[in-house]
């Protein structure tokens, strides 16, 4: 009895076939892109949006989107926020997020937008830890791009619960 030999072509073929799946499979795996939206039901019909035009920053450079507002306990006063991030964390509690921007507004005429290169937010204690930050105060009425106010922090914590923020 002899025994088959496969063939060189069917060899080069198995090859070919295994490395085409296994480039499709990390293709459809990586070119996914994960968006953490929380608390937001279109981008364009946020009170942010004229904010994020003004200053030109560009949606598309960041997937954990979120937004809330603080309410000031025994008083009537709120601020509602909205975050950007880059994000690579699976979980929903604990979130870390590079390139951070805060942006928030109160009821006056003023808004502020908080930058740092890393942020996390804490959903279950309702903190955000940001590292080395710089806050800037802006004028609603004004078309100017320059802050009113502009303050650094090595490190800032804003507690949503107690509407604090600290150094």
């Amino acid at each position: 009895m002899t025994k088959c030999k496969a063939s060189k072509n069917e060899v080069v073929r198995k090859i070919a076939v295994i490395t085409l799946f296994f480039f499709v499979g990390m293709m459809l795996t990586f070119s996914q892109e994960n968006i953490l939206n929380r608390n937001i039901s279109k981008i364009e019909n946020g009170w942010w949006f004229p904010i994020i035009q003004k200053h030109n920053i560009d949606l598309k450079q960041y997937n954990y989107r979120n937004s809330f507002t603080m309410v000031k306990p025994d008083t009537t006063y709120n601020e509602s926020w909205f975050e950007l991030g880059k994000s690579d964390s699976l979980n929903n509690k604990n979130i870390p997020f590079k390139d951070a921007i805060i942006i928030s507004m109160g009821n006056s005429d003023h808004y502020c937008i908080i930058k740092s290169t890393i942020a996390h937010h804490d959903f279950n204690e309702d903190i955000i830890v940001m590292g080395k930050s710089t806050i800037e105060f802006f004028s609603f009425d004004s078309k100017d791009t320059i802050p009113i106010l502009r303050d650094t922090y090595a490190t800032l914590r804003i507690n949503i619960k107690k509407f604090t923020i600290s150094k």
